[in-house]
């Protein structure tokens, strides 16, 4: 789990998420087929996250998922 939500990504822009995604493909092997939940507070934050699911998709093989509530997040993980 990620925890994001003490994150302000106000000054992130599309370009800033295509990077992250390809920094985050640079750990694909690392991390192969896993589970990354990630924890957003505000709505900006998960709409950002919302592109980069968009953008990471192609560049690894963990599956994601974006949670409001952490007791939520947890049982995804969990299960």
């Amino acid at each position: 789990m990620i925890n994001h939500t003490e994150l302000n990504s106000a000054p992130l822009t599309t370009d800033d998420m295509r990077n992250i995604a390809r920094l985050n493909g640079q750990y694909s092997a690392k991390l192969g087929q896993s589970k990354c939940a990630l924890l957003l507070a505000r709505e900006l934050e998960f709409g950002l996250a919302r592109m980069w699911e968009v953008f990471v998709e192609n560049e690894w093989d963990v599956t994601e998922k974006l949670f409001k509530s952490r007791d939520e997040a947890i049982a995804w993980l969990s299960g």
